[in-house]
């Protein structure tokens, strides 16, 4: 749903702006100043938590401004890097066939190392694939005092992963383009949970984010 208010409000803009067609070069930089959000997945080691049973864990949704800076590495080819301006606030979820519990909050920094092919433009429409490499940091975590009885604590770990998308741009006037990219990545983290009176436990949850971002580009 979100995605699609994302194409309405890009393609509402993009029919009011005068546009001149331009192309990218190698050597070129390109500035991308977009509003990020990352939707993580359930997915990884099944959790055996008291009251929640075969249950995964979730990072929270989470929408911060970004920006993303490629190089033209030839006429075609862009290698760049993209991060959120600050940490990511995410909640993290335990669902189970019982529902789903709040059970810990992290601050992360999602860094992703991209490379991009350009195919051939069409009038002002430029559309590209997207290759990737996300490194997901944790800068804090820390449990849920009231998220079920018998939780000790929750670690986690940063992860890694690769991911493949497509992205849009809409050329307008001068070195500025209306953009949109979606990535999904595979990226996995381990995290370590302990319960009162229990050794801990050692899983791999799987985030496996979609990236989307939506935005402006300035070429350089």
């Amino acid at each position: 749903m979100k995605l699609s208010i994302y194409r309405v409000i890009l393609l509402t803009i993009a029919t009011l702006v005068p546009v001149t067609a331009q192309a990218y070069e190698s050597g070129d930089w390109l500035w991308r100043f977009n509003m990020m959000m990352v939707q993580p997945q359930f997915g990884g080691d099944e959790v055996n938590a008291p009251g929640a049973p075969s249950g995964q864990l979730q990072l929270g949704e989470e929408i911060m401004p970004s920006l993303q800076v490629d190089y033209m590495l030839a006429d075609r080819w862009a290698l760049g890097v993209g991060l959120p301006l600050q940490e990511l606030n995410q909640t993290v979820w335990l669902g189970s066939d019982n529902g789903s519990v709040k059970v810990a909050k992290a601050e992360t920094l999602p860094v992703a190392v991209t490379l991009s092919y350009y195919l051939p433009k069409w009038k002002n429409l430029r559309s590209y694939l997207i290759g990737g490499w996300q490194y997901y940091h944790v800068v804090t975590d820390a449990r849920r005092q009231d998220a079920f009885t018998g939780l000790g604590n929750i670690e986690m770990e940063d992860g890694q992963g690769f991911g493949g998308g497509i992205g849009f741009e809409w050329d307008r006037d001068g070195d500025w383009s209306w953009t949109a990219a979606a990535v999904k990545y595979t990226t996995k983290q381990d995290v370590k949970i302990t319960y009162n009176g229990a050794p801990p436990e050692d899983i791999e949850a799987e985030p496996a984010p979609i990236v989307l971002t939506i935005g402006l580009t300035r070429r350089f």
